[in-house]
């Protein structure tokens, strides 16, 4: 269930990329930014993954919640350090890899966009 929360938070962050990719190159620069939108849309991804890996362990919720909408990732390694002991060691990289695929789709769109129509 952990895993289908992520893969819809990347998918949906990298539609709102997609759509202000277009939207910059449509309106020549002067569009609506999706980063606000799309920015609550990774707090609360990350506060739901923290709350089913804490309800999964059979642990109180306290302020992990808060804190992953806070500070967001540097929340969820600071629960994989405390909770997963030398797993941890694997598990924090890992949890990298939503956030570089976002990135990397990100690049790769904008390359693409600059391909299609010349950079602005």
């Amino acid at each position: 269930m952990q895993w289908i929360v992520v893969v819809i938070a990347v998918a949906v962050l990298c539609a709102m990329s997609l759509l202000e990719i277009v939207d910059h190159f449509a309106s020549e620069g002067r569009g609506m930014p999706m980063d606000i939108p799309a920015g609550v849309v990774a707090m609360l991804a990350q506060a739901m993954w923290i709350t089913m890996d804490r309800k999964r362990l059979g642990l109180e919720m306290g302020w992990w919640r808060f804190a992953a909408i806070l500070v967001g990732p540097l929340a969820i390694w600071m629960h994989l350090l405390m909770n997963y002991g030398l797993r941890a060691l694997w598990l924090v990289p890992l949890s990298m890899v939503p956030y570089l695929v976002l990135l990397g789709f990100t690049f790769a769109a904008w390359a693409i966009a600059d391909q299609l129509h010349g950079p602005m």
